[in-house]
């Protein structure tokens, strides 16, 4: 799945194209003018899979994942706001997946019926932990237990923002940055789920200037939720890696 066709989201899959078999490609149909978009399209062409243009409603199922594009519904919007969000669930655990999308998208899918945000377990934050992203009324929509952002070490950015650490701070989110913690693997076999990280890391959060609480920190510890949902068929798990 390739969310929007800037270079830090592309990037990555001309090696993947260029390494494995891939037999489906989703991309949201928005263009670009950089070599990276060129060279992504091309090897895109020699790997010779389908290739799908994700709209709102689309589905995907293989195996025991299934896959719901949540975004985009038309290309009207700027190119982070056209990014493909889409969902995944495997079991009773739940992934949501936003690319670059940001607080206008977010707004967009919270009004639409087509398909409804729900409770999920991982949230990969929209535009690396951007201010611009991860408004309180999505975050309080979905109510995520962990949260994972994509940054570079002292990135020119600021990512992650101060404002986003605290919106999850306030809704009692456990957080994870590549910044910090290096390699991110999610790791869950449908009924419960395990975050592991290439370094143990702290991530400090100033409190709100109105209260006085101790800035907190997040630990290693995964969370772990539990069903009575039988298992799955021979107790396959899946492992997302965030780098």
């Amino acid at each position: 799945v390739a969310t929007h066709p800037h270079a830090d989201h592309i990037g990555g899959l001309i090696s993947v194209l260029n390494t494995f078999q891939v037999e489906q490609i989703w991309y949201n149909g928005d263009t670009s003018s950089s070599q990276t978009y060129a060279d992504f399209m091309a090897a895109v062409q020699l790997e010779g899979a389908e290739v799908h243009v994700a709209r709102r409603g689309d589905s995907i199922t293989t195996g025991d994942l299934t896959f719901i594009i949540l975004n985009p519904l038309t290309l009207d919007g700027t190119t982070n706001n056209n990014s493909i969000v889409l969902s995944l669930s495997y079991g009773d655990i739940d992934f949501l997946f936003t690319g670059d999308a940001e607080q206008e998208a977010e707004a967009d899918m919270l009004v639409s019926s087509i398909v409804p945000l729900l409770y999920v377990e991982i949230l990969k934050l929209g535009h690396h932990g951007s201010r611009t992203a991860s408004s309180p009324d999505f975050l309080a929509a979905i109510s995520p237990e962990t949260a994972i952002y994509m940054a570079g070490e002292g990135n020119s950015y600021g990512h992650p923002h101060e404002e986003t650490i605290l919106a999850l701070f306030n809704i009692e989110t456990d957080i994870y940055g590549t910044d910090v913690c290096g390699t991110i693997a999610v790791t869950t076999d449908g009924k419960t789920y395990e975050v592991q990280t290439e370094r143990e890391y702290i991530v400090q959060i100033p409190p709100p200037p109105t209260t006085t609480k101790a800035p907190p920190t997040t630990t290693t510890t995964p969370p772990t939720t539990t069903t009575t949902t039988p298992p799955l068929a021979n107790d396959v798990k899946i492992t997302y890696i965030f780098l």
